[in-house]
């Protein structure tokens, strides 16, 4: 189960899990920036010196540099992470190098360049059956173990941002957005394959504002162009070695094409809003064989969908949102893989397509004087319900993942959250989600293994079952406080509750985890004197220790479904920064 991270530089951002996020480096499969653009977000030069330690052996050490004038901001970063991993066979290690420079040639113009390179090793302990969980829930599965399946990632992007606005009032804005990667994976699984990779891409969108009378209307435009070539090279996995035979050659190419175009209008001033939104798709997959040349396949996955979205501010302190849209989403290249080696690619995979309607509401009391007691409340409150057809599911066979469609899908579900400040500088927050997911019409071959561990397929209706690896409940509960000691220190802590409901393992619904209850506490301080910043923050997860099923991996063959939560742990911060 991913840990979060801690942020201890802002006072009013309380840790909510002391773990620092642990990230498999492996971004294959998207083409997002490796780093985030609010990196540019600041407004001092300075230089810091960062350090995360704890339970498992964590270490995160880092570096990072800033400057900033009137004309532009640079950054750079270094950091190196250490983490032997809660369960066996779970070790991770990184190098991450990030460089981003933002400056404004005019005032009206603006270019950022983002770059980033990372390098890292992760181990996985594979799945667990349920008599392993019970027996030692935090060992590694032998299998991963004895083909020592680990993943090696070598990549860097570099990214070029470009915004322009002009016109007599300003009004109109052009962004421009192009990147390239280069991209090297070694992934030992049940083989052993060698992935280069390099990516291409162009974005762009026109933004016009213009106000007719009092009403603003805001219109945009824009396009994503992205190719991403690879070549592959199979080899037999020797104990987490690469074997000296070459088995398989292949050369994969995917390419993604979208236009939009949306219109957010304001009906009546201040208060009804409409918008809408086109949106056309088109993505392409191309792959061949280099072993055998005539052996070649591609797929195409095209959709023109549309959303209709109305916003309705009742009152100062209540709106209200609803929503109409349909949802494409095309099998990624991964999904793609056949589990049929006489096919490259999965013939009978299809694109997903839902119906999606989605309504709520919000409650925003901000008392402007100095109140003592309920100063502040937020309450937001969504409903949706969404109509699947062809829902992307995926099942595992021996540690290999595939995916397979389900005809129709009903999804319903409410969100709520919210945040009361109870007295000067005491928070209290709470989050609750409801799912029911059903599959309503969903016949497949299954693919299990009988009691002497051989393989079969059977012919399967899982009409009417609960889609695995989903809670129904989950909540979260926070209390917050934080309390300045004069000018120079800010001190905080919080403590926070999470219940998560049982989860079923697979579509046929043959068993179901049980729902857990966690206790997590943290505490910390934000110091100032004269140019020196420093920050520590430190707390435990799981303070009772409990055995919970941090996620599942649904759909397994051999019934390798379980993978262990986080035990009880500890971890702590300690920044130092110079303020130039």
């Amino acid at each position: 189960m991913p840990a979060q991270e801690i942020k201890s530089s802002d006072s009013s951002d309380v840790i909510s899990n002391p773990v620092p996020i642990i990230r498999d480096v492996d971004e294959e499969e998207g083409t997002g920036s490796l780093m985030d653009e609010d990196i540019l977000d600041f407004k001092e030069s300075s230089i810091m010196q960062s350090n995360q330690f704890g339970s498992y052996g964590l270490r995160i050490n880092g570096l990072k540099g800033a400057v900033k004038t009137d004309k532009y901001g640079f950054v750079t970063s270094y950091s190196y992470r250490n983490w032997d991993g809660y369960r066996g066979h779970s070790s991770d290690y990184e190098n991450n190098l990030n460089v981003a420079l933002g400056t404004t040639p005019s005032s009206n113009t603006s270019l950022k360049i983002l770059g980033s390179f990372i390098n890292g090793i992760t181990r996985l302990p594979g799945s667990l059956t349920r008599s392993e969980f019970e027996q030692d829930p935090l060992m590694a599965g032998q299998r991963s173990i004895d083909r020592d399946e680990k993943n090696l990632s070598t990549m860097g992007r570099l990214d070029i941002h470009y915004g322009v606005k002009f016109g007599r009032l300003m009004n109109n804005e052009i962004e421009i957005l192009t990147f390239g990667s280069l991209a090297s994976y070694q992934r030992a699984t049940k083989e052993y394959r060698i992935i280069s990779r390099y990516g291409l891409g162009l974005s762009g969108k026109y933004i016009n504002t213009t106000m007719f009378g009092e009403r603003e209307n805001k219109l945009t435009a824009g396009f994503d162009l992205s190719t991403q070539p690879e070549r592959t090279e199979y080899y037999d996995n020797l104990s987490g070695q690469r074997g000296d035979q070459l088995e398989q050659l292949t050369s994969e190419k995917a390419s993604s094409n979208v236009l939009y175009l949306s219109d957010n209008f304001e009906i009546f001033p201040e208060k009804l809003f409409i918008l809408l939104y086109g949106r056309y798709d088109n993505d392409v997959y191309k792959v061949s064989e280099q072993t055998v040349p005539s052996r070649s396949d591609r797929r195409t996955f095209n959709a023109l969908t549309p959303k209709l979205d109305l916003d309705y501010k009742a009152t100062r302190w209540l709106g209200f949102n609803a929503s109409f849209d349909l949802e494409f989403e095309s099998p990624a290249g991964r999904q793609l893989e056949s589990p049929d080696p006489f096919y490259l690619y999965n013939p009978s995979l299809k694109s997903q397509t839902s119906r999606n309607f989605e309504a709520g509401f919000r409650i925003s009391l901000l008392k402007k004087d100095s109140s003592f007691f309920l100063r502040n409340f937020l309450l937001k409150t969504v409903f949706f319900k969404k109509f699947i057809d062809n829902e992307i599911v995926s099942y595992e066979v021996f540690g290999d993942e595939y995916y397979r469609n389900a005809d129709r899908s009903d999804r319903f579900g409410v969100e709520l959250e919210s945040r009361l400040e109870i007295m000067k500088d005491l928070t209290f927050y709470i989050s609750y989600i409801y799912s029911h997911f059903v599959y309503k019409s969903y016949n497949a071959i299954s693919i299990e293994t009988d009691s002497t561990n051989n393989i079969v397929q059977i012919n399967r209706d899982f009409s009417g079952n609960i889609e695995p690896s989903v809670p129904e409940n989950n909540l979260i509960l926070s209390l917050g406080y934080m309390h300045p000691f004069g000018e120079k220190i800010n001190t905080f802590v919080k403590l926070s509750y999470n219940m998560m409901g049982g989860m079923w393992v697979d579509d046929h619904n043959s068993s179901k985890t049980t729902s857990f209850n966690l206790l997590n506490a943290s505490l910390g301080a934000n110091m100032k004197f004269g140019h020196f910043k420093l920050s520590v923050a430190g707390g435990v997860n799981n303070i009772f220790n409990n055995v919970v099923v941090g996620y599942i991996t649904a759909n397994s063959a051999d019934k390798r479904f379980y993978n262990a939560g986080e035990p009880l742990n500890y971890a702590g911060t300690l920044d130092i920064a110079y303020i130039f």
